[in-house]
């Protein structure tokens, strides 16, 4: 099963300005040294509010939309949806929910820089024969 981790990354206690999710093609991370099998940025802040879209490499396009509130929901209560946008060739999207995280955690190597991660959201596929990810 694909997971993806959604996160605001931080860097000496200050917010880089950036978003960033992380892919993980044979599930959720485990141990804080696990490292995402794919990552993409884009320029934004926060993912609440309004969608998101960011280029996760040969997998195709993530778009997010994360409900304007969700920054104050309890931690495992669903926060909004993701798809992840077939490459070309494939015939359809990858689905995706999202529940408020806040306690995953994982690496991520950005512009040469390692980065311990925290999860703002957790969103696992709701293809439940995706395992290796969207595939053309």
């Amino acid at each position: 099963m694909v997971f993806l981790l959604l996160v605001e990354i931080y860097a000496n206690s200050a917010i880089v300005n950036i978003v960033g999710a992380g892919y993980f093609v044979n599930g959720p991370p485990s141990g804080t040294t696990s490292s995402a099998s794919r990552f993409a940025r884009n320029n934004q802040k926060t993912w609440e509010g309004a969608s998101r879209s960011l280029t996760l490499s040969s997998y195709g396009v993530l778009t997010t939309s994360i409900d304007a509130k969700a920054a104050s929901l309890k931690q495992g209560e669903i926060a909004g949806t993701a798809t992840l946008a077939a490459k070309a060739g494939a015939a359809n999207g990858e689905p995706f929910v999202c529940f408020k995280d806040g306690v995953t955690k994982f690496r991520v190597t950005y512009d040469l820089d390692t980065y311990s991660c925290t999860a703002t959201y957790y969103c696992p596929s709701l293809d439940v024969g995706a395992g290796t990810g969207t595939s053309a």
